[in-house]
């Protein structure tokens, strides 16, 4: 497993965000886990939105989805 964690340096609360590429071992599939803190239902979905457009933009380029 492989992760990098991202602090805001004006937050003091301990929030972060941080990406983690894990390998399944059993089907060999490779998975990108985000995690992110948002501390209101809407921040979670402006959150979810924003992580799904970016998620999308990668697969894109890398050339997984067309």
């Amino acid at each position: 497993m492989q992760l990098v964690r991202f602090q805001w340096v004006d937050k003091t609360d301990g929030s972060y965000f941080e990406f983690r590429i894990q390998r399944d071992d059993l089907t060999n599939d490779i998975s990108l886990i985000i995690t992110d803190f948002a501390e209101t239902v809407s921040e979670r979905e402006s959150s979810k939105l924003l992580w799904h457009s970016q998620i999308e933009k990668l697969m894109h380029v890398i050339g997984s989805i067309f």
